[in-house]
């Protein structure tokens, strides 16, 4: 991102999300290319069903991540062999797939920024003790910076609405 940021003549100070900077350069993002570059070769190599696996966690197999990105990219897991046989329809859904699960991507990404940046921003009431010391008024907490005192309203803020849920 960076190289393409200095490409684009796009400085950090501008506050460009790196959507913004992919879209600007027409790129897919990181996951779409590596998810465009398994489908693309996974008609070529047969997956077996035979191995053994490690004792522990489990890594996912070969197959577990294609199935995954088959139905990321709204394609059948079961009959995806037979079209990969015929190359040029391959080629098509598989490029046709990674632009829908793009576009619905960047969408979703788009709507939870905008989401993100019209929260209303939090409003503090900041109280001093006889001293002119930031303190907490429900549990008697000083604090040196108003930044600390922010944190720790919050944190109260998150304590009631846990108990408010229960």
């Amino acid at each position: 991102m960076k190289s393409l940021r200095a490409i684009l003549r796009v400085r950090w100070q501008d506050r460009v999300p790196n959507s913004e900077v992919l879209r600007r350069a027409k790129l897919a993002g990181m996951e779409c290319m590596l998810m465009k570059g398994q489908l693309r070769w996974c008609g070529v190599f047969q997956i077996t069903k035979k191995g053994k696996r490690k004792p522990g966690g489990q890594f996912l197999r070969y197959r577990h991540v294609l199935k995954r990105h088959l139905t990321a990219i709204g394609m059948s897991s079961e009959s995806w062999e037979e079209l990969a046989k015929q190359r040029s329809e391959w080629r098509t859904a598989v490029n046709t797939g990674i632009e829908n699960f793009e576009r619905s991507r960047l969408e979703d990404r788009d709507a939870k920024r905008l989401i993100r940046k019209t929260r209303p921003k939090p409003s503090y009431n900041y109280t001093r003790n006889s001293s002119g010391s930031l303190y907490c008024a429900s549990c008697n907490r000083s604090f040196k910076t108003k930044f600390g005192f922010a944190s720790h309203a919050r944190a109260h803020a998150r304590a009631q609405a846990k108990t408010k849920m229960l």
